[in-house]
């Protein structure tokens, strides 16, 4: 008796939990015009947007889908009770007018201050809050950092003209290691949260295939922790006929060759090659060491290192890509504008710590001497500087001590491309003749601020990466402003002689 008084009071325990765990759903209905379908949602689940009917409607703009008065967005919906979903549009006037335009923004770090402002960005007039820290970034704007975060909503706010479709948007954002962020982008009744933490190498994070009607828009960022990075803007717009909108689909395309605005000090047309090396002599190393010193110093016009953040984006200019710099290390292409050093570095190929031979031991804006000199600057990417820091250079890395010039390791999107080794040769041999006191050996001894090398090393790049166009051309480029010449682009057989 007892046995089956017990067995019956599992089996009501058993029923009662298969009642209490019973799946919940619930009921949402899309209604367009006389038309419904009607779906079932698991409670706490999202719509499977499959089964939505396409509210496309010929000659109608769709708006949304609306409960009565308020906008639902099926991407971020939660399904906890039942819906019902009414599709609603707008009537298209003058379709034929209507005219499709990507604005595009690469945000650099002279676009926007750290206060409260108003600016004007590839056309488009942008207003945001003020922002805890703003610093340069290789591939944008630092907003925020390690120790001062933006953990106050940052708001970048636009305006369109009435009727103003946005077809869809990409932010290309990424953090600090360690960091983490949101961005919220909305627009009207829109609005879409995403979080966001990729290190170092901005991504595209965004919505394709929208279509809101709008006369606003609006990024809030807001980190958790660390910095914030801030790349690129990308809104495909629908605009209406005579939109009044003077924009661009991006400040990232150069408008054709440099031009700068200091102006030339001498004349290439009249430069004579067997005029300018007239008085050398290839007798032994020693009488041309002495001749091509006097050769490239006596005519020479010292710049300042302001100067080159000027001079350097004509001289570096890509030969195949006007409007581009031809980064050193690792081949990358860099639109041809000084924005701070966010994109490019004033990069001393015999590296400051290592020529020594003044009390500078960093040139300062003002500085005219050998840590200005424009054949030892190159355009080249904060991290591809960074790499080479004061190392020597050789055939392979070695911690603390040399780098080979053809750099791979960097993180982010790079080039990687182009042999850069011979220029990394002429250029230190160029340094060794112009100034007295400097050395080249193989011995690369890091107490020893006055040298720099592998000798051996360099003098096989200077063959096996023989002289190219954009030497060259920079070559001739740099005699322009500086009035003297690197030899061993011009005769690079000078090398083999000297050393």
């Amino acid at each position: 008796m007892k046995t089956n008084i017990l067995r019956s009071f599992l089996a009501i325990a058993t029923l009662l939990v298969a009642s209490c765990t019973k799946e919940i759903y619930h009921q949402v209905t899309f209604i367009i015009d006389s038309f419904s379908k009607e779906i079932e949602v698991l409670d706490n689940a999202k719509v499977d947007l499959n089964q939505v009917p396409d509210p496309k409607k010929e000659g109608y703009s769709f708006l949304g889908w609306y409960e009565n008065e308020r906008k639902v967005f099926l991407e971020d919906l939660i399904i906890t009770r039942d819906y019902i979903l009414e599709a609603r549009y707008q009537i298209k006037q003058n379709e034929q007018n209507r005219e499709t335009i990507l604005y595009s923004h690469t945000l650099i770090r002279g676009d926007i201050g750290a206060n409260e402002e108003t600016v004007t960005l590839s056309g488009l007039s942008w207003s945001h809050t003020a922002i805890a820290f703003l610093g340069a970034y290789t591939y944008g704007i630092q907003i925020g950092s390690r120790n001062n975060p933006q953990t106050t909503p940052l708001v970048f706010s636009t305006s369109f003209p009435e009727t103003t479709r946005v077809l869809g948007y990409s932010l290309f954002l990424c953090t600090a290691s360690g960091g983490s962020a949101d961005f919220i982008v909305s627009m009207d009744d829109y609005e879409h949260t995403e979080p966001f933490s990729n290190v170092n190498d901005p991504l595209p994070y965004g919505v394709d295939e929208l279509e809101v009607t709008t006369e606003s828009f609006s990024i809030t960022l807001q980190a958790k922790a660390r910095a914030i990075y801030f790349q690129k803007i990308e809104i495909l717009l629908d605009l209406p006929e005579n939109h009044g909108l003077n924009i661009s689909s991006g400040n990232d395309i150069p408008d054709g060759p440099v031009v700068i605005n200091i102006p030339k000090e001498f004349d290439l047309s009249s430069y004579s090659d067997s005029e300018y090396y007239r008085n050398v002599s290839i007798e032994n190393d020693t009488v041309l060491l002495t001749t091509l010193r006097t050769t490239i110093s006596s005519n020479m016009k010292a710049r300042s290192y302001a100067d080159a953040k000027s001079i350097l984006l004509y001289t570096d200019e890509d030969v195949e890509n006007p409007g581009y710099d031809y980064g050193l290390y690792d081949g990358d292409l860099i639109i041809a504008r000084w924005d701070s050093g966010a994109s490019w570095n004033r990069e001393h190929v015999w590296a400051c710590a290592q020529m020594q031979l003044t009390d500078v031991t960093r040139p300062n804006e003002s500085t005219k001497n050998h840590t200005s000199d424009l054949h030892n600057l190159r355009v080249a990417c904060g991290p591809s500087n960074g790499h080479h820091g004061n190392l020597f250079f050789d055939d392979y890395d070695v911690a603390n001590l040399t780098i080979n010039p053809n750099v791979t390791s960097l993180s982010g999107a790079h080039a990687n491309s182009g042999d850069h080794r011979g220029d990394v040769a002429r250029i230190l041999f160029y340094m060794y003749v112009r100034y007295d006191g400097l050395r080249l050996n193989d011995e690369l001894d890091v107490n020893d601020d006055l040298s720099m090398g592998k000798l051996s090393s360099l003098l096989r790049w200077c063959f096996e990466d023989p002289v190219d166009a954009f030497e060259k051309q920079r070559n001739d480029r740099i005699y322009e402003y500086q009035g003297n010449r690197n030899p061993f682009i011009d005769h690079p057989e000078y090398a083999s002689i000297l050393f």
